[in-house]
Order: C-alpha cells, then structure tokens, then sequence
C-alpha cells in the first residue's frame, strides 16, 4: 500500500511538473510573440509547428507538447499579465527614484489615432539607471501643423508617393531617363529623421520632378524659382547636419555627458559655418554648393542663411557645470582618479563618499535621467507601426500598450512568479 501511495505521489507531482512547464512554455512563446510584434494567432501556427518537429523529431514528447496552451485567447491574456508584471516591477522602482525624467512625443497609428508615448528615466540613491516606457495615451481630437515651406515640397512629394498610379508612372519616367535614384522617399512623421533623406533626394530628383508633373500638366511654381531653390539647396544641407547631430545622440541608456562633447563639437562647426557663409564658402555645404555651380541669376541669400544659423546657434547653449569646493578637491584626488580608470562614470559616481561629494553626487544623479533626444520615442513608434498595421488595425489600445512595452522594457517578466499563480491543468 505505501509503495502504491508513493506511485501515485510521483504521478500526482510529475504530471503537476508537466502542467506548469506547459503553462511556463505559454508565457514564453507569448512573450516572443509580443516582443517581435506578431499576432496573438500566430500562436496557433507556432503550436502547429512544434507538433510537427515532434512528430518527427520526439513522438513521446508530442502528448506533453500538445498540453501547451498556444490559443489566441490564451496569448492574449498571457501577454496582458506579462505586461502587468512588467509595470509592477516599473512602480516598484519607480518609487526608489531619486531623480527622473520624462520624454514624450506624440503620432498617429495606423487608424489616425493620436497616441501620446511617455518614456520615463530615473536613478535610485544607489546610481541604478532605469529608462522604460512608462505609458500610452490616446489622444482625441489633436491636429498638428507644419510651415510653409515644408508644405511645399512635402505634399509635393507625398502626392506623387500616395497616387498609385502617378507612383507606377513617375518610377517608369526616371527609369527612362536613366536617373540615379529610381523613386522619391516617403516622408513619415512617425520619425522625423526621414525629413534630412526625403529632402536630399527631393533636391537631387528635382530636375526629374519638375519635368514630371509637366508632362502631367501640373506646375509647382516655387519649383523653378532660384530664391526658393537658393533655400532648398541651404535648408538641405543644414537639416542633414541636425539629422547626423540626433543619430549621434542615439541609443538607449547613454548619460548627458557622453552626449556633451557632440553637442560642443557641433557648436563649434556653427561657428565656422556662419563664418563660410559670409565668404560664400560652400565646403561643408554640398547642396548649396551644387547650386552654386549651376550659376543661379539670383546671388545667395547672405543675410537670410547667416540669420538661419544664427539661430540655430542660440537654440544650443552651452551647459555650465558646476564648479565648487567639492569639484575642486574631486579633480585632485589621484586616488579616485586611479579608481575611475577601470570603470563606467555611472559606477564612478556611485562609489564617491556621500559624506565628502553630496553636492557632486545630487548633480550627477539629476543628469544621469536627462534624455538626450527623443530618440526612444521615435523608434518605439516605428515599432508601433509594424505592430499595429492595416491587418492589426482593431489591436486596441490595451494590447498596443501591453505588447509596446514587452518589446522595449530592460525588466525581465517574472514568469515563474506567473507560473505559480496559476491553477495548473491542461488545456489546447
């Protein structure tokens, strides 16, 4: 009788072990799922895969393999709670933030829907660095504006990309001509960069364009005018060099004084260009330059592109760090400076004494969550858009939310903790 309790015993936890790798295994595929933007139905198709490889493959572990839940609903909640344990772990370190900041930026999803992203970045007392997404709004009734000029060329070129047809021709008409491009870019607001590529190609492609929409009967005034060409040429150049200046900036984690010296080294490039400007020195200005050579009858707008980046320079001030007693004694402490060498500034910082370097310490905290752009912004809403696509478009903004942050968060789910909590049977 104890040898048949003890058999049933085994049975009992063995088949209880098999249920939660099956229900472990769903959280799983469910996060992969989340975390590369697929449909929750894709479940389903993955299910019928791993039945086809044991088949072949481990026919005993087909059964055990045919216990794991994959349905469309059960990713569905898989990854709501995945999500959900995900925020929580956020608000738990959120509330041992001694400092943060926030980054917001505002687009459209693929049903005209303003969603506002917030990505928050904080840093506890023991210098840990979080920066996650820390909400998705939808907005109602928001409209955004954008200047004359770019009007010009961006509905210009976004009307000859959205007409399919026009599109077909216009390919067909630069293929013709044996042009160096065969299409014009699409310009997206989703990520602002596509404005530096769109307006380059537009302006090497403008000669074609031109000649295209005449031959459609269509005229674009402003395309023939040397005066708007002249700030074609010079809005190009300029918005390519902020663009060079953002991809610098780039990426994940990186602290305000990594981002400092291309900030100070671009100041310094304003400097020299103002200065070419006067001189009609278009080295560094290769659009500008080009249509220099074409031998415009207007001269170059001096004053206007001087005054340009002139105002550019004011919208970088130089940033004043600090200087104190404590700063003073840092820089002069060769012991530190030995102890700096072999690690990152942020572990550099958290080893400083609190009673010695408070100040320094409260200062290096506060810029350690500055953004240096909204860069998380703009490539979580690429992923917006492949996740929420023309066959996606009724994802509502729950599942938006829950699968964007799976698939940017640095937090692990804890899907042990999920297991456990589950009642564990088996289910298809």
């Amino acid at each position: 009788m104890k040898g048949g309790l003890a058999a049933q015993q085994h049975t009992f936890i063995r088949q209880s072990q098999v249920n939660q790798a099956a229900v472990r295994a769903s959280f799983k595929v469910a996060h992969i799922l989340a975390t590369h933007g697929k449909p929750f139905t894709d479940g389903d198709f993955v299910k019928q895969c791993i039945l086809a490889v044991a088949e072949e493959v481990c026919p005993d572990k087909r059964e055990a393999l045919n216990g794991v839940s994959l349905s469309a609903p059960t990713m569905t909640r898989r990854v709501e709670e995945l999500g959900d344990n995900v925020y929580e772990q956020l608000n738990e370190k959120a509330s041992q933030f001694k400092f943060f900041a926030l980054a917001m930026d505002e687009s459209n999803d693929v049903q005209d829907t303003a969603q506002l992203l917030i990505f928050i970045r904080g840093v506890s007392a023991s210098f840990e660095v979080s920066e996650e997404l820390a909400a998705l709004k939808s907005l109602k009734g928001t409209t955004t504006g954008e200047d004359i000029f770019v009007q010009v060329w961006l509905c210009t070129v976004n009307n000859i990309r959205k007409n399919g047809l026009k599109h077909r021709q216009f390919q067909a008409f630069l293929s013709e001509l044996d042009s160096a491009y065969e299409d014009v870019l699409y310009y997206t607001e989703i990520r602002w960069l596509s404005r530096g590529k769109v307006l380059r190609r537009f302006y090497d492609l403008l000669p074609e364009i031109n000649t295209f929409l005449q031959s459609k009967g269509e005229t674009v005034r402003e395309l023939t005018e040397p005066e708007w060409k002249w700030d074609l040429a010079f809005l190009t150049d300029v918005t390519e060099m902020l663009n060079h200046l953002n991809v610098q900036l780039q990426g994940k984690g990186k602290l305000i004084s990594d981002l400092y010296s291309h900030i100070r080294a671009f100041e310094v490039k304003l400097v020299l260009l103002v200065r070419q400007v006067e001189k009609l020195d278009f080295t560094h200005l290769p659009a500008t330059q080009s249509y220099c050579a074409e031998k415009p009858p207007v001269p170059f707008p001096v004053e206007k592109c001087k005054d340009a980046l002139e105002m550019v320079q004011g919208q970088f001030g130089s940033v004043s760090f600090m200087s104190t007693f404590e700063l003073a004694e840092l820089q002069n402490c060769d012991i530190l400076k030995d102890a700096f060498k072999p690690d990152s500034l942020i572990e550099f910082y958290a080893a400083l004494p609190e009673e010695t370097y408070p100040n320094i310490k409260q200062h290096a905290m506060k810029m350690s969550t500055v953004f240096g752009s909204t860069y998380i912004c703009e490539q979580t809403f690429s992923r917006m858009k492949q996740t929420k696509n023309t066959t996606r478009n009724r994802l509502t903004d729950k599942h938006l939310h829950q699968t964007l942050r799976l698939a940017t968060t640095r937090l692990q789910p804890d899907i042990e903790l999920l297991t456990s909590q589950k009642q564990t049977h088996s289910s298809h």
